[in-house]
């Protein structure tokens, strides 16, 4: 009898940071994943991000923060103003020996875009991790034999697409605006 679980088969909805960090997870973890996102291509808009050691931390864990590590910046200092009197409150060296000691991973900058097609090459690079745009979800039914996700049809008619039996969870990311 083994001890090892048979992988799932997973949906996960929505192509953006937090859904390809999610397809990328499950992936390393032994699972097959299907990631669907509305739009007909993947692209992440947005301004830069600031990234603290744990989240360096997680990206490592993905085997993306190499990537990430290309394109961001890592700044020498952190400072902290007071927004009234614009003073120095504190500062913190972020290439210590105390900081390394302590956080271990590194504090960077990078933008959205960058962190996103790390995170997109990663999911495509990996054999587990099926990718599909153009795909609008309009709801999701879950049972005990499996998830059943509706997608808008090309005339905006809701399209029954099966999933019973197929994956055995979903992941929706909450739609925004």
């Amino acid at each position: 009898m083994s001890l090892t679980p048979a992988p799932h088969r997973i949906a996960v909805v929505g192509g953006g940071i937090g859904g390809l960090a999610a397809a990328l997870s499950i992936a390393r973890a032994g699972h097959h994943v299907t990631l669907v996102e509305q739009a007909a291509r993947f692209a992440e808009i947005g301004a830069g991000l600031q990234l603290a050691p744990n989240a360096s931390h997680a990206l490592d864990d993905l085997g993306v923060l190499g990537a990430v590590r290309r394109t961001a910046v890592a700044p020498p200092r952190l400072v902290m103003m007071d927004a009234l009197s614009g003073d120095q409150v504190t500062s913190l060296d972020l290439r210590s020996a105390a900081y390394t000691r302590r956080f271990t991973y590194p504090y960077l900058v990078t933008h959205r875009t960058d962190l996103h097609a790390a995170l997109l090459s990663a999911c495509q690079e990996h054999p587990s991790v099926a990718l599909r745009t153009g795909h609008t979800v309009t709801h999701a039914e879950q049972d005990g034999s499996g998830v059943r996700l509706h997608f808008a049809g090309p005339s905006s008619a809701t399209e029954s697409r099966s999933a019973r039996g197929t994956w055995r969870s979903a992941v929706p990311f909450p739609r925004t605006g």
